[in-house]
């Protein structure tokens, strides 16, 4: 990973932002991807995610921790291009 990449990374991870959508918004599909053994973000994290998008679809990696883009690449793709094509 370059500098350039890891500061983009940081960036993102670091940037607040208002919790809720509008209606408008609500209309929009949502996806959550997690993982059972997370070791970064704890499971009342991703219940609270769930809680604030109940409508959202949700898929749980089993086994690949924080990173199933990585670990699990070719099933993360997958998934996420699923959820895109529908």
């Amino acid at each position: 990973m370059s500098k350039e990449q890891f500061i983009g990374r940081l960036d993102v991870v670091l940037d607040s932002f208002e919790t809720g959508y509008s209606t408008v918004q609500q209309n929009v599909p949502n996806l959550i991807i997690e993982s059972d053994n997370d070791p970064l973000v704890e499971p009342v994290l991703q219940n609270q995610l769930k809680e604030l998008y109940p409508e959202a679809e949700v898929f749980v990696f089993h086994g690949k921790g924080h990173f199933p883009y990585l670990n699990e690449a070719e099933k993360y793709s997958e998934v996420l291009l699923g959820f895109l094509v529908e």
